[in-house]
């Protein structure tokens, strides 16, 4: 497992208290003389990272649907192109801009999935390519906690830029490879987002009132309410696109299938000791510690 863990320095309007500001330069460029572009950077992640750059003294430049600076003209002038776009839209987008970049400038993404965005721009483009992806939804009010995996695929002079960057803002970094990223990622989304999605569709057809649901609700399952509310209250398609793209998740949808049914066996017999001792086996492998409801 290569993942590698760099600690953020304070520094921004996103960062608390006093910090020294960190630069991690590139290679023959001055800090702050070159233009950014960012692909969907009216949009939420994209605006983020709009705030951070343009906070370090950036020139940041954004490409709409039908807004703002045009792809070909930012390919030209600016250094650094970022896409930011949903899912769906990324390869698209990716192989558009690609092909009008010189080999010495820098294309990212800021796309929950690594794997296949990151091989689309290593064969859409001679430039250097790091895949990124906040570990956190759009307009944080704080950088407490915050994490960002970088994937670093073809870096030389731009290598320690993005890491830069982000670490000046106060944010952890996490370096590792696309693979290793969706794997993590088919969990902590995937089949996480899956999960809460499942007990909120079921809780449709139980019958029971959500008022009783509250009434009746333990700690644990407060939390459980509370992050349920928060996935049906978002971005449907988004949550959609995050399962649906990641094409480890259904693998673990078939473990996650094959477990049910072996507790489902369990419930059907009404074998306490049996489900019991299937329970215990997960704690071994440190998944997660036990805990009191």
């Amino acid at each position: 497992m290569h993942v590698r863990l760099l600690c953020g320095i304070e520094n921004s309007r996103f960062a608390k208290g006093p910090g020294k500001k960190l630069f991690l330069g590139v290679i023959g460029v001055k800090e702050g003389s070159f233009e950014i572009g960012i692909i969907g950077g009216a949009g939420g992640m994209g605006s983020w990272c709009s705030d951070i750059l343009r906070g370090q003294g950036y020139r940041v430049h954004a490409a709409g649907r039908n807004s703002g600076m045009a792809v070909e003209e930012m390919a030209r002038r600016c250094s650094v192109v970022i896409v930011s776009v949903p899912i769906e839209a990324t390869l698209s987008v990716i192989d558009r801009v690609g092909p009008l970049l010189s080999g010495d400038s820098l294309l990212m993404d800021l796309t929950s999935v690594k794997e296949a965005p990151v091989r689309a721009m290593l064969s859409s483009t001679g430039a250097e390519v790091m895949g990124c992806h906040p570990l956190f939804g759009p307009r944080p009010d704080s950088v407490d906690d915050l994490s960002i995996v970088l994937c670093p695929a073809r870096v030389d002079r731009w290598a320690s830029w993005p890491s830069g960057i982000f670490a000046a803002a106060g944010i952890k970094i996490i370096e590792t490879t696309p693979e290793e990223h969706d794997r993590v990622m088919a969990v902590v989304q995937g089949l996480n987002h899956l999960d809460t999605i499942l007990l909120a569709l079921t809780l449709g057809h139980c019958g029971i009132e959500r008022s009783d649901l509250e009434r009746f609700a333990t700690p644990l399952f407060r939390s459980r309410l509370a992050a349920l509310d928060r996935v049906m209250a978002g971005n449907h398609r988004m949550y959609a696109e995050i399962i649906c793209s990641n094409p480890r998740v259904a693998s673990l949808i078939e473990e996650f299938e094959k477990i049910l049914g072996e507790l489902r066996g369990y419930i059907e017999k009404g074998d306490g000791a049996g489900f019991a001792a299937r329970t215990a086996t997960a704690r071994p492998a440190k998944v997660i510690p036990p805990v009191e409801d």
